[in-house]
């Protein structure tokens, strides 16, 4: 596989989130689905996280973003939840992609579908911008998208 770097998968979520949010203005404007602003900055954010993350085994400035929101998903559950049970959980979690290899482990659609699955238990549609994202940075990696890189 060819690969596009993060400007690369950047471009493609900016891309990908004008289209969702066009996808959101037609279901809300025929009333066929409606969405809070918050949940809706909610998608967007989780979209784009989900398309750069299968990079996250890279050391590279996705890394060291992803890492650093980790830092503070799990300082906010061991501060205001005192959860510690899940945030030493989450901590083992995200050490994987350390010891995995490039286009291996988190490059598969079962990591994909693995790290979307929490999104269920707290809201349904979320899961949805998590595995579009990530098919997106599957998508992105073929040899189809070499001019972005």
């Amino acid at each position: 596989m060819v690969g596009i770097n993060f400007k690369g998968h950047f471009i493609s979520a900016i891309i990908g989130t004008v289209l969702i949010y066009s996808f959101l203005y037609i279901l809300k404007e025929f009333k066929l689905f409606q969405l809070s602003f918050l949940n809706s900055v909610i998608l967007v954010i989780i979209f784009v996280t989900y398309t750069l993350i299968p990079d996250i085994d890279t050391d590279s400035y996705i890394q060291n973003f992803l890492y650093s929101m980790f830092l503070l998903f799990d300082l906010w559950l061991i501060i205001s939840k005192k959860d510690y049970f899940t945030s030493a959980i989450c901590g083992l979690l995200v050490t994987i992609p350390i010891i995995a290899h490039h286009r291996g482990l988190c490059h598969s659609w079962i990591f994909g579908l693995a790290i979307s699955l929490p999104f269920y238990y707290l809201n349904w549609i979320f899961i949805v911008p998590a595995i579009l994202g990530f098919a997106l940075h599957k998508i992105g990696d073929t040899e189809y998208f070499r001019m972005f890189s």
